[in-house]
């Protein structure tokens, strides 16, 4: 899978990135202090190559966890999620259990209890034959 792109929210200084494009070579520009290493930061704790979770406490941001810890336990909030364009050797393996990505392409998020859920579109006519 090769990321395409990546969304950043509720994490530190930053409510919302928006869908930020992913290409071979991307490069980020800005002020200082204006969030491009925080960001590197939540996308790299997507799949962490150190023992590193996110900490609500630490990570949430500070004028809005007052309304959000009464929720964390029920309904974490998403951090980080990053949309992966499928190989063809990956739409290959799907299709081989029975069902093709609507758009071939998949969304990994991961949220403030430290859970990835993945989002794959599939065409649903495909199981019902």
């Amino acid at each position: 899978m090769n990321p395409t792109r990546a969304r950043v929210r509720n994490y530190k200084c930053i409510a919302d990135s928006g869908w930020v494009e992913i290409d071979d070579l991307t490069c980020l520009i800005g002020k200082n202090e204006s969030g491009k290493t925080v960001l590197m930061e939540a996308i790299s704790q997507l799949n962490p190559a150190r023992d590193r979770e996110f900490i609500p406490q630490v990570d949430y941001p500070r004028r809005r966890w007052p309304e959000y810890k009464r929720r964390h336990d029920t309904n974490p909030d998403p951090v980080v999620s990053v949309e992966f364009a499928l190989t063809d050797a990956e739409r290959a393996r799907l299709a081989d259990r029975g069902g093709r990505a609507v758009d071939d392409t998949v969304v990994v998020t991961k949220n403030y209890a430290n859970e990835r859920s993945w989002d794959v579109e599939v065409d649903e006519s495909a199981y019902l034959d």
